[in-house]
């Protein structure tokens, strides 16, 4: 799931080596800056290239900048990062993994008949095995939520109709997204 983030790094590599700009470097002026991020501590490859999926590390305060983002549906404040019709198709399910978007986890098939699902210990089967359909992270959680999904059971999760942002980090302690929501959700 996180090659599209690697597929985007070349992408821009290609466009911006004209220009003198790195992906990342773009990244930080297009995105990070406007975020109030500043500067984000990440790993890159052989090739120099940041690992965006999985080599990018946030802290609470960054994480949760971002999650106010996409819960503004591509603004902050007043300042637009992203093109609202742009958005948007980062939360489209796709027909091979309808829980997934653009580099986001959907709850779109939460109720009573889908099945919860541990993301990460699904991800860790062959692929042969994954089955994605009538799959939700969480059957209390409404159906407007996503999550971004990071390394070690890091986790944001955004409910826009409760305008909701919530961010848990660990250290690569295991634990139920479907229970953690079921009791941050409460009520």
């Amino acid at each position: 799931m996180a090659s599209h983030g690697q597929v985007l790094c070349e992408v821009l590599r290609r466009k911006l080596a004209g220009h003198g700009e790195t992906p990342y470097g773009y990244l930080q002026h297009k995105v990070l800056t406007p975020l109030g991020l500043g500067s984000v501590e990440h790993r890159s490859d052989a090739q120099g290239m940041p690992l965006v999926a999985s080599g990018m590390r946030l802290t609470a305060r960054q994480w949760s900048a971002f999650g106010l983002m996409i819960l503004g549906r591509g603004t902050l404040g007043k300042r637009v990062i992203v093109r609202e019709h742009e958005f948007a198709q980062c939360f489209e399910p796709t027909r091979i993994n309808p829980m997934f978007g653009l580099g986001f986890w959907l709850n779109t098939s939460a109720n009573k008949n889908a099945r919860e699902t541990d993301i990460e210990k699904l991800l860790e089967k062959d692929w042969r095995e994954q089955d994605w359909h009538q799959r939700c992270i969480c059957n209390s959680a409404p159906t407007d939520m996503v999550a971004a999904v990071g390394s070690g059971y890091n986790r944001l999760f955004i409910i826009p109709s409760l305008g909701l942002v919530i961010v848990r980090q660990g250290s690569d302690a295991r634990f139920s997204d479907a229970e953690f929501l079921r009791r941050m959700l409460r009520r």
